[in-house]
């Protein structure tokens, strides 16, 4: 019973090989994960959702950032500080010097008061009152009783002389007038004491505010007349038209009058006013802002903090712990930093989808080409972000300036694997996207974006026609190392005016730091992904075309004829594919294995049949069977040596769905019931032009055999005959060519093939065979004894 088990089981994995029966009619039942690995829009969905994760996670990364040290006192700096990123701070010395400075040219604001002007007037009517009274008693020779106020008090003790004097003044009205006015204006305009104009530690203007709150023009202090002053000029311009002998002492008499009156009304200082001004002042003085940028050093390793970066670095931390506990904190802003990231990213991706879909729409047709680049995508974004986590370390303990991440970051590895896989199209679209991902990482650094995109082209270029592991790591190294290292000289030069010495010896360094380890990382992934993803690379198809492979050896000693026709249509294809533009490795390598199938039953096809036709005693059914088996046979072998996909490929998809004419004809003239499907091969078409090359130089190099004595014409008609036989058939439908590339592909043959089959010179032979000839001599023995028998 368990026999039986184990016979249905093997016939099942055998049906699902399609080794049994003449097509594949079991239907094997998918698992989830293998339909999800073939599906085409699972794949576009699976991959789209992990390299927008791997986005996102890269742009918050930076949220995760340590605060920059706190150093206490006198203690030296264990580390170079940088800034990592831009931002303005408050200068508050210089804010505070500029503010003292604007309250400093505040005048000083003095208040008038009106009610003592109208008082001094009164007292002045009462003063010339008491000295018209005093001189008329005089005159009279009255006795004279002084009143009993100030005035009064003041006017009794006049000496005679001086009262004369005053009393022509008082007596005349055109004087008293004239005098009232004066006292009036220049109690009005103010007067200061001596002490305070002369003071020098008060302003050096002043404005004064009149009874009715307006503010007069700013004055300077040494105009504003002091008592003394004010009443002698009151006295002269009162006197300007009074004539006497004795004018000089009239009017020095006057002024002494006049400046007990005077310092009544001296203006002072109007404290709480001036201070309210002085506050308006330094308010309109806006905060010195000083521009912090990034790469900004606040302090090297073991030296100590100025008083300025100390500030620079209490501010710079706050700020960051603000900018980071504000969004990590809080759950809505951290929702909103994730959702604008992934709009970003997803804007970013959407125009990058557009970009592939237009100028290689190959790449979206396959599900394994779009899980390839998601992956290689994915992993180029983590391991920038792991570098950029390790340049943060490394560059605080041996002082790295901040600002050359952007030639630290390995941007040149995803375009390097990619364009040896798919090609530089493809290599610079994943470039691009990495790079634009990178800069947002960093503080939208757009340094970040022209170095991405001119490594990711001048790279994948470099790589894209590399055939060994060598060469792929020098060309990989030399073009990331000086693109990085030119084009972070040229920011050098243009972003720093003046660049510090620390600048230079990393300048260098890290562009031949980082071309090595994206040249060593990214040959390492790109041979792990040879080996688990049967990915193909030149290098590693250049391995197969060693014709000492075990499989060639043996299709050589096994199948000659086979082994003989695969090289001359390796030929073909290899030449063909290389004036196309199409990969000539692929085409090559992919020929030499298409007929490993015939090792099972080699002397059934004609090259190997040694004139002795095995097929004359079969049905053509049969025959067609067991030409057509070469196809799965060649699989098995394939899976068993380990071929890559795109050889195994390239034996399923050889014959495409075309018919085995010869014995389908037969069968057709023999008059049976013929089945089409019989003898047809399973398929599918050719799927890539390399594949497609080989289908038609696999079928042109069989049937340039059958030529009798070719020419360049017999050549050039049978290649037209199969081509549009092809044609017609639709078996080049899926290989994307375009008529010029077939026509292209068709003189390729015809050269090539016209120069293979040309016809040699015929040597004459001698009349008399040489009785040195071993072969000669053997021969004749042979017919001496066959005849003696």
């Amino acid at each position: 019973m368990f026999s039986f088990i184990r016979n249905i089981l093997a016939k099942r994995k055998m049906a699902q090989r399609g080794m049994l029966n003449t097509s594949r009619k079991v239907n094997r039942r998918e698992s989830l994960y293998r339909h999800l690995m073939n599906s085409r829009p699972a794949a576009w969905t699976v991959m789209a959702l992990l390299v927008l994760a791997a986005s996102v996670f890269s742009m918050m990364h930076q949220l995760y950032r340590p605060l920059p040290p706190d150093l206490k006192g006198d203690q030296p700096a264990f580390s170079t500080i940088y800034v990592q990123n831009d931002f303005d701070y408050e200068d508050s010395d210089k804010t505070k010097q500029l503010r003292d400075s604007a309250a400093a040219k505040v005048p000083l604001y003095c208040r008038l008061d009106n009610s003592k002007i109208q008082q001094i007037s009164g007292e002045l009517d009462k003063l010339l009152q008491e000295i018209r009274s005093r001189g008329t008693a005089l005159k009279t020779k009255q006795p004279h009783i002084a009143s009993d106020t100030s005035e009064g008090k003041r006017i009794a003790a006049l000496p005679e002389a001086e009262l004369k004097r005053l009393y022509l003044i008082a007596t005349t009205p055109q004087l008293t007038l004239a005098l009232q006015k004066q006292l009036n204006i220049a109690a009005s305009n103010g007067i200061i004491p001596a002490a305070e104009r002369n003071s020098d530690q008060a302003p050096k203007y002043l404005r004064i505010i009149d009874g009715y709150g307006r503010i007069h023009d700013q004055l300077l202090r040494k105009d504003i007349p002091t008592t003394a002053e004010a009443a002698s000029v009151i006295s002269g311009n009162a006197l300007e038209t009074f004539n006497s002998a004795d004018k000089a002492e009239t009017l020095s008499a006057l002024s002494d009058l006049l400046k007990p009156l005077l310092e009544q009304v001296e203006i002072h200082e109007d404290k709480s006013f001036t201070e309210k001004e002085k506050e308006k002042a330094m308010a309109g003085v806006k905060p010195v802002i000083r521009k912090i940028f990034r790469g900004y050093i606040i302090v090297k390793t073991g030296e100590q903090l100025t008083e300025e970066n100390k500030k620079i670095l209490a501010e710079y931390r706050e700020i960051s712990r603000i900018q980071r506990d504000n969004i990590r904190q809080d759950a809505g802003k951290l929702i909103d930093h994730a959702g604008k990231s992934l709009l970003t990213t997803l804007f970013i991706l959407l125009f990058c989808g557009i970009y592939l879909h237009h100028i290689n729409p190959d790449i979206l047709q396959s599900a394994e080409r779009v899980r390839m680049i998601g992956f290689v995508v994915v992993l180029s974004i983590l391991l920038n972000v792991l570098t950029y986590r390790m340049f943060l370390v490394f560059g605080e303990i041996e002082s790295i300036p901040p600002w050359l991440i952007c030639i630290a970051l390995p941007l040149g590895f995803a375009p390097m694997i990619l364009s040896c896989i798919y090609g530089m199209r493809t290599a610079l679209f994943a470039g691009l996207f990495v790079s634009v991902i990178a800069a947002f990482s960093v503080y939208g650094s757009f340094h970040i974006v022209l170095m991405g995109l001119m490594i990711s082209a001048i790279a994948s270029y470099a790589v894209r026609r590399c055939v060994n592991y060598r060469n792929y790591f020098i060309y990989g190294f030399l073009s990331v190392s000086l693109t990085s290292l030119a084009i972070g000289l040229l920011f050098i030069w243009r972003d720093i005016p003046v660049p510090g010495r620390e600048f230079f010896p990393w300048s260098i360094l890290l562009p031949f730091t980082t071309g090595l380890l994206t040249a060593g990382v990214t040959q390492v992934t790109l041979y792990i992904l040879e080996v688990c993803c049967d990915t193909p690379t030149n290098m590693s198809l250049l391995l197969y075309s060693d014709y000492n492979h075990p499989l060639l050896k043996r299709l050589q000693f096994e199948a000659p004829g086979t082994y003989h026709h695969s090289l001359v249509v390796s030929m073909l294809a290899e030449a063909a594919a290389k004036e196309i533009g199409a990969n000539p490795i692929k085409a090559r390598v992919c020929a030499l294995f298409h007929d490993v199938g015939k090792l099972a039953q080699p002397e059934y096809f004609s090259e190997n049949d040694n004139g002795e036709n095995k097929h004359r005693e079969l049905m053509p059914k049969i025959s067609a069977l067991i030409i057509r088996n070469h196809v799965k046979e060649g699989l098995e072998l394939a899976r068993k040596y380990k071929l890559k996909k795109l050889m195994r490929d390239a034996i399923q998809q050889h014959h495409g769905t075309d018919l085995v004419r010869f014995f389908y004809k037969q069968a057709q003239d023999s008059g049976e019931n013929v089945d089409e499907h019989d003898y047809r091969y399973e398929g599918p078409t050719p799927q890539t032009k390399e594949i497609a090359i080989l289908s038609l130089a696999d079928a042109c190099e069989a049937a340039s055999r059958s030529l009798q004595k070719p020419t360049h014409n017999k050549i050039e008609e049978l290649v037209n005959e199969i081509i549009f036989s092809r044609m017609l058939g639709h078996q080049l439908d899926a290989a994307n060519l375009t008529f010029k590339e077939l026509t292209t592909i068709k003189e390729s043959f015809v050269n090539t093939l016209t120069a293979m089959l040309h016809a040699r010179v015929a040597y004459p032979k001698e009349a008399t065979p040489d009785e040195n000839d071993l072969f000669v001599d053997a021969a004749a023995r042979k017919a001496a004894e066959q005849k003696d028998s």
